[in-house]
């Protein structure tokens, strides 16, 4: 008996289950949202494929960033790198501010473009000034920020480069060396030497002939010029702006710490014969003049004689009478004949010794002056 009624209720319970799958419909299942993703760039023919749960192109989010750049010398680039996150297939306009230092820059761009596809980093290059030697460094900053609503600015979105100092050149000296066989009549060289910095310079010089500066009338003095890498140059001084009769050829110029440098060339050949002709004949009224003056002084000469000898033979001077003493054997006699016109007695004696034995035993007295 009670396995009738369990069998009875086992087909009851079959056939209300049996009736009911045929009456209620079964559940449908919830639907699955599919996004078409288009094919990557560069590969042709490449088919959509649908990917479950992904979001739509429409709200996928653009965001970008800067990334500082690395430090440059004054006058060199500095080289910032700007990054997008993302596509969604639009244009972007990402502007660009310079906070700091902005007139160290040349001529920087307002934003920078992100056109569909493009890569997703791009440099901006920004060109700095030039500056002077001991200035320090200084430092730049980009900001950046967006001009649609289409993207957003992530971290970091300022960007800072450091702008160098340039370094002071190396000292630089000069050497000159003068042209050893110098012409008269060519072009004379020097040469212009310099250790240090190989920079392109100019350096002003003067040449002297004879102590006098050839280029003195000129608005400006010659320079000798240096290229780039170059340590030596020519000064050429031109025939035309020295005399060949002149003296030797003197360059001279300052070195940077304010002393001067100086080479000299010398002439290899002597003075040529015409840089001496003869002078020119003195004017006519100058050989008159000449023939004149020598006529006047041979005719006042002459008058001069003449007028001596008269003068001779009118006023005759006085006769003046010496004392004469002569000696004859075995006597001696000394009688003055007459006293002297002058204040002071001449006295002078003829002796006279003829042969004999005779002599002069003593010397002849000395005759002095009464006063003094």
């Amino acid at each position: 008996m009670p396995r009738t009624i369990g069998l009875v209720a086992i087909l009851v319970f079959a056939a209300v289950a049996a009736v009911a799958s045929a009456v209620i419909p079964p559940p449908r299942p919830a639907p699955i949202a599919t996004v078409v993703v288009p094919p990557p760039a560069g590969v042709p023919g490449a088919a959509a494929a649908a990917v479950p749960g992904a979001t739509p192109p429409a709200q996928r989010r653009v965001s970008f960033s800067i990334a500082d750049s690395a430090p440059a010398e004054e006058g060199k680039p500095l080289t910032f790198r700007i990054t997008r996150s993302g596509d969604d297939g639009r244009v972007h306009e990402v502007r660009l501010n310079y906070d700091k230092n902005p007139s160290l820059l040349v001529n920087p761009p307002p934003s920078i473009r992100f056109e569909p596809g493009e890569p997703a980093q791009k440099d901006l290059v920004l060109q700095t000034a030039p500056g002077l030697p001991g200035g320090g460094n200084n430092d730049v900053e980009v900001r950046i920020s967006s001009a649609d609503d289409g993207a957003f600015i992530g971290v970091p979105r300022v960007g800072t480069g450091t702008i160098t100092d340039v370094p002071l050149p190396p000292a630089v000296t000069y050497g000159l060396q003068a042209d050893p066989n110098a012409k008269r009549e060519q072009n004379v060289s020097f040469t212009l030497t310099r250790l240090g910095s190989l920079t392109p310079a100019d350096v002003p010089y003067r040449v002297e002939q004879d102590q006098r500066d050839l280029f003195a009338d000129a608005p400006s003095p010659p320079q000798a010029r240096f290229l780039e890498g170059e340590p030596s140059t020519q000064i050429i001084v031109p025939a035309a702006q020295f005399s060949p009769c002149g003296g030797s050829l003197t360059v001279r110029l300052s070195q940077p710490d304010g002393t001067e440098l100086s080479a000299t060339a010398e002439f290899s050949e002597p003075v040529p014969d015409w840089c001496n002709p003869p002078p020119p004949p003195p004017p006519w009224w100058i050989i008159l003049i000449d023939w004149m003056r020598v006529n006047i002084a041979l005719v006042l000469g002459g008058i001069a004689l003449i007028g001596g000898i008269i003068a001779h033979h009118i006023f005759k001077p006085p006769v003046e009478v010496e004392p004469s003493l002569e000696i004859k054997p075995g006597a001696a006699s000394f009688q003055p004949l007459e006293e002297p016109a002058s204040r002071w007695p001449k006295f002078g004696a003829d002796v006279t010794i003829e042969p004999g034995d005779s002599y002069v035993t003593q010397p002849l007295p000395a005759l002095e002056p009464d006063d003094g």
